[in-house]
């Protein structure tokens, strides 16, 4: 059973990799501001893999949590060469706006935020009020990420249509993220009427403004006809573009395309290479789409134990489809 992916994520490996090498392009002792912090620089950056802000974003949000640190230690203030404070107060403030909530972020940014100034308050709470004190100032990444701290209830009670709202404020200001969420409750019906003509219309919004997750979905939406008529190639296209800006959803949903010939000719090879890229990436669904691949010998050698292999990854990670493949495999 080959999964398809609806929404996408940022690879966390691949974000590592990009944000360091920002930081350090902004001169920041990454030793040096480990052992202060605490905690790896790769994994802090490996958290946003579950955002949809681009490797740009998140290098200048890291930076600007180290700056909350560095304030309560001027000390570690010789760790970047900071030109004027108006620079700090500006990349602290972006920080605060753009930071997206999820529960792997909050083990990690929330946390390294207040390393120094300890709190009964949580960390959630805190970033809740952040996110608020933005919003009400009319920054539309403060809006959006207060929208996702109703809609999935991180930080106060999950509040949909006080999401929804926050949403439509920051889209008006063209914010992709809000954009995308927006497609997404229309999609799921999630505080409105389903619509998916409405939810393609926001999907398209946002991919056209560059949102990888929202150009997946709208892929979709042209490869299952919903919202908008059914066209396998312009649901190819779609997903090309977001698997260029490395969303794992897209790379697998890409696979598929090849694997069933949607689009484009059938190509069992390419789709094995793309399922192989997401689920080295760790992708579960590509993980057990390439089990899958070994299994039947499409696209590379059949091999049972690579294919328990990799069914065993995506059963790790909690995939129930792989952990019913490995039972029956095993009882075979």
């Amino acid at each position: 059973m080959f999964k398809h992916l609806f929404s996408g994520h940022n690879d966390a490996a691949l974000y590592s990799k990009i944000c360091v090498t920002l930081l350090r392009d902004f001169g920041v002792d990454l030793k040096i501001v480990e052992r202060a912090v605490g905690q790896s620089l790769m994994v802090v950056c490996g958290a946003f893999r579950q955002s949809e802000l681009n490797p740009e974003s998140v290098a200048i949000i890291i930076l600007s949590k180290i700056l909350v640190i560095m304030k309560d230690n001027p000390a570690l203030f010789v760790l970047i060469p900071v030109r004027d404070q108006a620079w700090v107060d500006q990349a602290l403030n972006y920080g605060r706006c753009r930071l997206v909530v999820s529960s792997e972020l909050k083990h990690f940014l929330y946390d390294l935020a207040y390393v120094s100034s300890p709190s009964t308050e949580s960390a959630l709470d805190k970033a809740f009020r952040w996110f608020e004190d933005a919003a009400l100032k009319g920054n539309s990444s403060g809006q959006t990420c207060l929208g996702l701290c109703y809609e999935f209830g991180q930080g106060t009670e999950p509040n949909v249509i006080n999401a929804i709202k926050l949403y439509r404020k920051a889209a008006e200001q063209g914010d992709s993220t809000a954009l995308c969420r927006l497609g997404s409750c229309y999609a799921s019906g999630s505080g409105v009427t389903k619509d998916f003509a409405e939810a393609t219309r926001w999907f398209r919004k946002a991919a056209d403004a560059g949102n990888a997750p929202a150009q997946n979905n709208l892929a979709w939406c042209y490869e299952t006809g919903s919202g908008v008529p059914k066209d396998l190639f312009e649901s190819f296209r779609w997903y090309q573009k977001a698997a260029r800006k490395m969303d794992l959803n897209a790379i697998t949903n890409l696979g598929l395309c090849y694997e069933f010939g949607k689009g484009v000719a059938k190509d069992f090879r390419e789709a094995a290479r793309l399922y192989r890229e997401a689920a080295e990436l760790g992708k579960a669904d590509a993980q057990y789409n390439l089990a899958d691949c070994y299994l039947e010998g499409n696209g590379v050698p059949k091999d049972r134990a690579e294919a328990f292999k990799w069914y065993q990854m995506a059963a790790d990670q909690g995939d129930e489809e792989a952990i019913k493949k490995l039972n029956a495999l095993g009882g075979s």
